[in-house]
């Protein structure tokens, strides 16, 4: 099976939550936008894992193949790169990548067959705190916002005492280091397109992972990708991870990931 590349002029990663076809579409690229068109939630390997130790520059997500499959793409040296699914954790040694560095070229074990195919760094902004997944059920929902550092006065009513030092941030993970000085923060809030469901409480956490290179716990989100049904895989420095968009836990086994309840401190 060949994949062909598709259309690439969506450039949108982030959108609000009512629209959950657009902004899929929009997010991973792979397609034309279209508000008429409804888009099924596609369907991903079952797996009880939820991270992938993988230093991740580009991600590539293939959803024409049943079920879908998400590539994780390293950096390149001299047009190679090379790749891991998430999911599987099966790698790929070789991935060619153009000279323009967003389109590659690989085969996988099963035999499909990736020509030209854009991968993209789905980015998080750090600058601007947005929505970049969310939990729907029905016509209700609430969106999941990245790119927050912890502060004071924070939406849901609690008093989060903004971080100013690594040792006062350190706090927070029991006496160890904290690689970012205030620390980032990935929080739940209603849509304001749509009525959240009953019982909805806003939810922020701390979400790091531990950097080995530097010896702190780094919580800065460097991508994000909305897989379309009430999960997003957040990149680390080191790690790919899968969150659930309800309650900001991992969406299976993630031994390497902290989460802490900003409520609790």
């Amino acid at each position: 099976m060949v994949i062909e590349p598709m259309n690439p002029s969506c450039q949108i990663n982030r959108a609000p939550l009512l629209t959950l076809a657009t902004v899929f579409c929009a997010a991973l690229a792979i397609g034309p936008c279209s508000h008429a068109a409804p888009v099924s939630r596609p369907t991903w390997p079952s797996s009880s894992l939820a991270q992938r130790d993988f230093v991740t520059d580009k991600i590539f997500v293939d959803r024409m193949t049943s079920p879908g499959r998400v590539w994780l793409i390293s950096a390149s040296t001299n047009g190679v790169a090379h790749a891991v699914e998430f999911f599987s954790g099966e790698k790929v040694a070789s991935v060619q990548v153009d000279l323009d560095g967003k389109r590659i070229t690989f085969s996988d074990g099963q035999g499909h067959s990736y020509n030209a195919v854009k991968a993209r760094a789905l980015t998080v902004s750090l600058s601007d705190p947005s929505s970049y997944a969310g939990w729907q059920e029905g016509e209700r929902g609430h969106e999941a916002i990245l790119g927050a550092q912890l502060a004071h006065d924070a939406s849901d009513g609690h008093s989060h005492s903004a971080e100013s030092s690594p040792a006062s941030a350190a706090n927070y993970f029991n006496g160890e280091a904290s690689c970012e000085p205030t620390p980032y923060v990935v929080r739940t809030q209603g849509s304001t397109y749509q009525p959240s469901e009953p019982g909805f409480v806003g939810r922020t956490k701390i979400l790091a992972d531990f950097d080995k290179a530097r010896s702190c716990w780094t919580s800065k989100p460097l991508q994000a990708v909305n897989l379309e049904d009430n999960t997003f895989l957040l990149v680390t420095q080191d790690r790919v991870f899968r969150i659930e968009s309800r309650n900001l836990m991992p969406a299976g086994s993630a031994p390497d990931l902290k989460t802490i309840d900003i409520k609790e401190k």
